[in-house]
């Protein structure tokens, strides 16, 4: 009786034991969870802001390829337009252009000649600029083509060039136009009628009309005179060249995908 006595005390005791083990396991697996939870929680944290920030660089990404195609699309719809002189009104700016027009009538006796390089375009505009001048009562103005000048092929660059006469100066290097030189008044008020259809903010191209005067500098003659042409005397001449088209895309924003 006494054996089984202790067997039954040694049986209470292992299930004592058993209880208390099952406590400990239980209560480590329920530590070891909130364990599992608090130390990822941080790192769940990161993985959310890394998702968003990501998101939303794919978003500025979209909206910057959809800007830069819409830029692209824009340039090249009007890199196909021809350039025109307006003698109207732009965009409802009718009295600016009625105020260039009466500055312009004031050199009206300044005889001019337009010359158009071969090709369609540059011809459309050499003639529009002759329009242009015709209504500020411009009354000695011809238009010309270059081959039936002795000015050589290629010689008239892309865009507009103003060009009016300087004289002879003396100068240590040879330079044109000369440093401080500054165009006449006549060449401004041109400019200001032509940049409001070629100019930079017409047309995303800074460089559509220049002032090219011709000279004679250290004896040597630049511009124009230099192949023979014969120059309006105290006048003006217009070289139209082609249209500078790669200019337009020169300021486009960037269409190819950022790089990660």
């Amino acid at each position: 009786m006494m054996s089984l006595s202790l067997s039954k005390s040694a049986l209470e005791r292992i299930a004592s034991v058993a209880e208390i083990l099952t406590f400990v396991l239980t209560f480590l697996g329920a530590l070891s969870g909130v364990v599992y939870i608090a130390a990822n929680r941080p790192l769940k944290r990161i993985e959310a802001r890394e998702a968003e920030e990501e998101k939303q660089k794919t978003a500025r990404a979209q909206k910057e390829a959809a800007e830069a195609q819409l830029a692209l699309r824009k340039a090249s719809a009007f890199a196909a337009t021809p350039r025109r002189i307006i003698l109207g009104s732009r965009n409802g700016d009718q009295e600016i252009r009625e105020a260039v027009f009466k500055e312009l009538e004031k050199y009206a006796g300044t005889p001019t000649v337009i010359v158009f390089v071969q090709d369609e375009e540059a011809e459309l505009l050499a003639n529009d600029i002759r329009s242009a001048l015709l209504k500020a009562g411009w009354n000695v103005v011809s238009i010309i083509n270059r081959a039936s000048t002795p000015i050589p092929l290629g010689f008239i660059n892309e865009g507009v060039q103003l060009r009016s006469f300087l004289g002879v100066k003396k100068l240590p290097v040879f330079l044109s136009p000369p440093p401080n030189s500054k165009p006449p008044a006549v060449v401004e008020a041109l400019f200001k009628l032509l940049n409001m259809d070629l100019g930079k903010d017409a047309t995303g191209s800074p460089f559509a009309v220049t002032w090219e005067p011709d000279s004679i500098i250290n004896g040597q003659a630049v511009g124009l005179i230099r192949y023979g042409f014969k120059f309006p005397e105290n006048g003006l001449a217009i070289t139209v060249g082609r249209k500078p088209t790669e200019q337009i895309f020169w300021f486009l924003p960037d269409t190819a995908p950022a790089q990660k």
